[in-house]
């Protein structure tokens, strides 16, 4: 008797959905134990990198009538060149992707403020990489008030120029106006003197006495007001001068810089890469699964089963 084989198992080109999500069920255990490994490989390797510690520095920008005079865009702009990063890599003996990871240099609270982040294996090595990278912000902002400082010098300089001559005016007046002080007095004691005269002579000394006793009044009143004027101005002046003298500037530094340690705390013994390690573990892990199922299925066990049905059917017909 003749027999026709049935119906051949689909190809991988006739595969549907179904029939794949029958042949991963079948291979569950298989991915089951392929996730697991890579899972645990990728928990393993987790734990054997050491934790990572972090350090900040808040360094604040001096600023001039409300603005600073270095951005934070251009600190940052010049701490990411490759440049200066190979600076910073030769200063902790690394290479410039580690340096790279390393260090974070970003604005904080507006431009005014600059905050660098550090990190290393360790609270001490944290620490240094961040106070490393703070003193060459630092530096670097040295350099760049130089300008600015140079200039207030010379504002300084001027005012205080115009502060002494002002100062000399001063002495100046102070001197006629004690000079017509005494001038007024004498006048004043001669018009006395011949407040009684009657002779012809004695009457043109009074006239000659009240009217020089009226100019040095009217000099006098003006040597006053100048007085008053320069006092004024050299007030104003002494403080303008005090005033940028405590300007940030003037002492090459930010006014505030504060160096804080952020320990991991709880987080200590948990490695920093544990989350993503995992997710790519499982995803990588969930690839290799499918691969070898299916790999097993058209490479291995199709051909035998097929090579199988063959064979049988040589059988039935021979029969």
């Amino acid at each position: 008797m003749n027999m026709t084989p049935g119906p051949a198992r689909p190809t991988t080109q006739e595969m549907s959905i179904a029939d794949f999500v029958d042949l991963l069920w079948r291979g569950k255990r298989t991915a089951l134990l392929v996730m697991g490994v890579t899972l645990s490989v990728g928990i393993v390797l987790s734990y054997l990198t050491p934790a990572q510690y972090q350090t900040r520095a808040l360094l604040q920008l001096a600023t001039r009538e409300g603005q600073p005079i270095v951005s934070s865009e251009n600190i940052i702009a010049v701490f990411e060149t490759d440049a200066m990063v190979r600076e910073i890599a030769e200063s902790l003996h690394s290479s410039e992707q580690e340096a790279r990871d390393r260090f974070t240099i970003a604005s904080k609270g507006g431009k005014s403020f600059v905050e660098i982040r550090g990190r290393g294996t360790s609270p001490d090595d944290a620490k240094r990489t961040v106070e490393l990278v703070s003193g060459m912000v630092l530096e670097r902002l040295r350099t760049e008030y130089q300008p600015a400082r140079d200039f207030l010098e010379k504002e300084i300089a001027t005012i205080t120029e115009e502060r002494d001559s002002v100062k000399n005016k001063m002495a100046r007046l102070e001197t006629t106006e004690k000079n017509l002080n005494a001038d007024v007095n004498t006048y004043r004691a001669k018009l006395k003197q011949y407040s009684g005269a009657t002779s012809e002579a004695e009457t043109r000394l009074v006239d000659t006495y009240t009217r020089l006793m009226s100019d040095a009044r009217g000099q006098l009143e003006s040597i006053v007001q100048q007085l008053a004027d320069a006092k004024r101005r050299y007030a104003f002046l002494d403080e303008e001068i005090e005033r940028k003298r405590i300007d940030p500037v003037y002492s090459l530094q930010p006014p505030e810089v504060e160096v804080a340690a952020v320990l991991p705390g709880s987080s200590r013994f948990i490695p920093p890469h544990l989350i993503p390690n995992i997710i790519y573990s499982g995803v990588l892990g969930a690839f290799l699964a499918v691969t070898w199922i299916l790999v097993r299925e058209f490479h291995f066990m199709r051909p035998r089963r097929e090579a199988r049905s063959r064979q049988v059917g040589g059988d039935v017909v021979g029969v």
